[in-house]
């Protein structure tokens, strides 16, 4: 029995092979991109439409910077909107306009691009094998991952950074793309990726975006209001231990809120109770030092193995999450 999208997911979606997209087919495209992303990641020679949609944001947002300072926020704001809602209806006219085999083509490519499970992990652990060749190997490979300055980060800072990332990643990353897929189908995913792609590019609070990227950041704030607080839930429950589990949930509580995003601060305030490090505090970003709070009780010092423990936490997480997918449409 086939089950329809829910909610404001009644809006339906036609496809030219199936008519009305159903939750069983959405769900075994994800299960499938899924599993193109645990195998193949994000090989180089496969054009990824997230560099396509920096080269946009960069040029787009070029030109509102040319712009005075009294307009850049509002034309931040409608240019957000703007992208976001382009970046669905295109996906969306151009999928359901293929023939059924390239439809599905596309729509695997969609989910599969979409998803940043096998690179997260690749980076992370990137950091950790030049980590532990040098100080300077590590600040290196991490400044692949993060906006922050890593010229003079400490190893204890580096561990703490690659950290935070894999954990507000499992969210942006795999979460958020799978939670708006299975709502929306792949121009939801799309459009998350285009919202995100946003955020991380202009959505800082230094003195060169913080007006033209006000927009962006807030809509990246509205559409993780949900992916973040679950992907912290399931962290939590992919602790490994009771104990864990508990500490986990104790500093999501208390530390959910410690941080300058209102989502980020979910995941990693999870994994942070979770390993019993301490997060967070001020960097420098693009020359500017931003003074951030804490996160976590320093049960004891952060070490490499950390980020190990931390990317076996996002691939617990990410099973679980496509598990409860596949859960939703065996029982309807």
């Amino acid at each position: 029995m086939q089950l329809y999208l829910p909610i404001s997911v009644k809006i339906l979606f036609l496809t030219p092979a199936h008519g009305k997209l159903t939750t069983e087919r959405i769900i075994m495209e994800i299960l499938a991109a899924f599993l193109l992303d645990i195998v193949f990641g994000d090989p180089e020679w496969i054009p990824h439409p997230v560099v396509l949609m920096g080269h946009w944001i960069q040029w787009v947002y070029g030109l509102i910077l040319k712009r005075p300072r009294s307009q850049q926020k509002t034309l931040g704001i409608v240019i957000a909107i703007l992208n976001c809602g382009l970046t669905f209806c295109i996906t969306y006219f151009l999928i359901n306009k293929l023939p059924p085999l390239l439809s599905l083509a596309a729509t695997l490519y969609v989910f599969y691009t979409s998803l940043a499970a096998k690179t997260l992990a690749d980076e992370g652990e990137g950091v950790m094998m030049k980590l532990n060749s040098s100080l300077e190997e590590g600040r290196t490979q991490l400044s692949r991952i993060v906006g922050r300055d890593t010229t003079h980060l400490s190893e204890r800072e580096i561990i703490q950074a690659t950290v935070e990332t894999v954990a507000e990643n499992t969210s942006d990353g795999i979460v958020a793309p799978l939670f708006y897929g299975l709502l929306f189908g792949p121009a939801g995913a799309f459009a998350y990726k285009m919202i995100n792609t946003m955020d991380s590019m202009v959505g800082y609070r230094n003195e060169r975006y913080k007006e033209v990227g006000y927009g962006a950041a807030k809509l990246d704030d509205l559409a993780n209001l949900i992916p973040a607080r679950l992907t912290a839930f399931l962290f939590c429950v992919a602790a490994g231990s009771l104990e864990s589990l508990k500490r986990g949930f104790r500093s999501v509580k208390k530390f959910h809120s410690a941080h300058l995003s209102p989502n980020a601060g979910w995941p990693e305030a999870a994994v942070a109770g979770i390993l019993g490090i301490e997060l967070g505090g001020g960097h420098f970003y693009f020359g500017e030092y931003v003074e951030k709070p804490t996160i976590g009780y320093a049960l004891k010092e952060s070490e490499i193995n950390d980020i190990r423990c931390t990317i076996d936490l996002m691939w617990r997480v990410t099973f679980f999450f496509v598990i409860i997918c596949m859960a939703i449409d065996a029982l309807y």
